[in-house]
């Protein structure tokens, strides 16, 4: 047997050659065993190796985590009534699930009503602080992320333009040369990239057909719980175009899935952000380029835009005024901004940008709307209300039919390229937020007008001449812009390019909810018996329009099984009318 160490002298450490990351970021002991170490086992950690990169002082790492944990412990002045920072997140910031918006209160309403025990999401858990964690920044193979990537930039960004695609690609395939050393400033720098990277690389797996329909949510939460990790805490300190564009895409990201109650305070944070950034470009005229501005205009104006669909959706007020000091973007596709100089589109190549331009206008109309609420669906509409209602119709109706030709959804095209594809669907998304503003604003009185024929069936107030016909306008107003976009989702399920977003759920239980609460209403004449085969087919189509999402969109399903039982209760009251 070999001799032992001697009593009372230490044993000696063995020198591992390579820490993992995570053990090197955290400082702790490291075996080095591969493909896990020790300590990774005991966490339940991703454990990862890279021999291949510069090694970063103990000193440098201690004063990054150093400063990251001392900007964690701050608490960040938003401006009064607005959520606070996603990571500081409290019992009053949380909001109401993903699929309890304005359509679905009133459904609980009714079903309430009628004694019935409807499917109510419970509210998501609230969740601490995440310390940036260096041992996120890693990579899935090299093909995964191209595909990842590619799915992102045909199906996301031409619908949220808020990267500047060029510069993204450049830093991407950076990271992937082997033995160079990144020409990234620090480690801040590096951890902001990859928390856009894999925002990135969560919104393009819900659009990847690659991956098998039930694995989606798991695989873009996998990527966003990194973003969670890496996300630039001191975005307000040293605002940044990559914080800012993090935090815009995971606000898109939220609003997809479970954690849609996150949405506010992630968007506040941007939208102090972008302030913060815009600010320091006054300060700092080395930032004054071409390409900056507009990025910089293009943040401030998705701020806006998202601000409108995310109180729309939830059935809040807005708080973001609508600023006309920051001029709309240039229709410039990134390709041609410079840093130097001005760049130009070119005439004959329309401008990806002329969406967004398009949405930015279609959401200013929300700020007359009235929206859904315990109140709104209990009070008389009078005809100054309905006359104002009318006149936002007109502007959205003025709104479609200056859109540029490839915008324009009721139009033939010829689909060559898959940059034709790519205006039909940014058309499609377009119309999709056209149809969603119309029924925010005529969606109420229909509904009202349905919860008092539900709770008063046999009485109904005396309306003058102008008020009923004002009303009969927006009754059918509300139903065709119904019908036309169930269709219009229904034909866009079997397309490569499919429409993904948030609005399609809202909009599609939205126009079901108010053929189901026309059929209440005896004056509108609808009626949803099994032997009308009109609206009941646009009901079917819904329904499939949700089966259709429920892989992509967290709360479908969820949102159908509100959509069956207040279909159901609808039959059983008019059922019990009939009778009577």
């Amino acid at each position: 047997m070999p001799p032992g160490p001697e009593p009372g002298v230490p044993r000696k450490r063995r020198k591992v050659a390579e820490s993992c990351k995570l053990c090197r970021a955290k400082k702790t002991r490291c075996d080095g065993l591969r493909p896990v170490c020790s300590p990774c086992v005991e966490k339940h950690a991703v454990c990862e190796y890279n021999d291949t990169t510069v090694a970063i002082t103990a000193g440098s790492l201690s004063d990054i985590q150093e400063r990251l944990r001392q900007l964690e412990q701050r608490t960040f002045v938003t401006p009064s009534h607005t959520p606070t920072i996603d990571h500081y997140a409290t019992e009053n910031s949380r909001e109401r699930p993903f699929v309890e918006h304005q359509t679905t209160y009133f459904i609980q309403q009714i079903t309430r009503s009628a004694g019935s025990t409807s499917a109510i999401i419970s509210q998501a858990e609230l969740y601490e602080p995440i310390e940036t964690d260096f041992g996120s920044i890693v990579m899935p193979p090299r093909a995964v992320a191209d595909g990842l990537v590619y799915c992102f930039e045909t199906y996301v960004y031409p619908l949220f333009p808020a990267l500047h695609m060029p510069s993204f690609h450049q830093r991407y395939d950076r990271l992937w040369e082997v033995n160079s050393q990144s020409s990234l400033q620090n480690l801040a720098a590096e951890v902001k990239f990859h928390a856009v990277l894999n925002i990135v690389f969560a919104l393009g797996s819900l659009n990847n057909s690659s991956i098998e329909p039930h694995l989606k949510l798991r695989t873009a939460d996998t990527f966003y719980q990194r973003v969670r990790k890496l996300m630039p805490l001191d975005a307000l300190d040293f605002p940044s175009f990559e914080a800012v564009q993090c935090l815009i895409l995971t606000t898109i990201y939220l609003t997809y899935t479970k954690y849609s109650y996150r949405c506010s305070n992630t968007l506040a944070l941007a939208t102090r952000t972008t302030l913060a950034l815009g600010q320091l470009m006054r300060v700092d005229q080395t930032m004054d380029s071409q390409l900056n501005r507009e990025l910089y205009r293009r943040a401030w104006h998705h701020c806006l835009l998202l601000e409108r669909l995310v109180s729309a959706l939830f059935g809040r007020t807005f708080i973001l005024g609508l600023d006309k000091t920051i001029p709309f973007p240039q229709a410039i596709d990134d390709e041609y901004l410079t840093e130097h100089g001005n760049g130009q589109q070119p005439a004959s190549i329309p401008s990806v940008i002329d969406a967004l331009l398009a949405s930015a206008k279609i959401n200013e109309v929300l700020d007359g709307a009235r929206t859904v609420d315990g109140e709104s669906i209990n009070i008389d509409f009078g005809l100054h209300e309905l006359a104002e209602t009318l006149q936002l119709n007109e502007k959205l109706d003025a709104i479609e039919q200056s859109l540029p030709h490839r915008l324009r959804h009721d139009l033939t095209r010829d689909i060559v390229t898959p940059r034709d594809q790519m205006f039909k669907m940014q058309a499609e998304a377009v119309m999709v937020r056209i149809f969603n503003v119309r029924l925010v604003l005529l969606r109420p009185y229909l509904l009202a007008s349905a919860r008092k024929s539900f709770s008063m069936p046999t009485s109904s107030p005396t309306l003058s001449s102008a008020e009923a016909t004002l009303q009969r306008a927006v009754a059918n107003l509300a139903l065709q812009t119904s019908v036309s976009a169930i269709n219009m989702l229904h034909e866009n399920l079997a397309s490569d390019y499919r429409v993904m977003s948030s609005t399609v759920v809202f909009l599609v239980i939205s126009a079901a909810t108010v053929i189901i609460a026309a059929s209440l209403v005896p004056d509108i004449g609808v009626d949803i018996q099994p032997g009308d085969d009109y609206y009941c087919s646009m009901i079917a189509k819904a329904f499939q329009v949700l089966e259709g999402h429920q892989w992509q969109i967290d709360g479908a399903r969820g949102a159908k099984s509100q959509l069956e039982n207040f279909l159901e209760t609808v039959k059983t009251a008019k059922e019990a009318r009939n009778r009577c």
